[in-house]
């Protein structure tokens, strides 16, 4: 059993892991038009947040693994599900956040398309 355990949290290790937390939310999902500059900046530090949030989730499994791999007995079996929790927290924000990106997402192509079928009108 505890085998089996070691080799999932083994697997599961090299499974790349995305998080970032929830943001607050931003004009776009308020249904606010952004301008082109306006909109591509915001983009931008949206990337970033999102980037240094995954950054500080690595650290955070980095130091869960180190943790793990030091331990013996008991205390290992703790960290092993210390880890996998973790991860399964991170996943799971990870597609909320995913989730709430692709809706503001395509609240901004609906603007767009929007936007668009107005000024081509004669």
């Amino acid at each position: 059993m505890k085998r089996q355990l070691i080799v999932l949290v083994a697997i599961l290790t090299l499974v790349p892991s995305v998080t970032a937390t929830r943001s607050a939310a931003s004009p776009t999902q308020h249904g606010a038009a952004i301008e082109p500059k306006t909109r591509d900046n915001h983009m931008m530090e949206m990337h970033q947040t999102m980037m240094a949030k995954m950054h500080a989730a690595d650290a955070a499994l980095v130091r869960l693994v180190a943790a793990m791999n030091s331990a013996t007995g008991e205390a290992k079996v703790a960290a092993i599900a210390s880890l996998l929790t973790r991860m399964v927290q991170q996943q799971a924000t990870m597609h909320e956040d995913m989730q709430e990106t692709m809706k503001t997402m395509m609240a901004q192509c609906s603007m767009m398309k929007d936007a668009g079928a107005h000024e081509h009108k004669p």
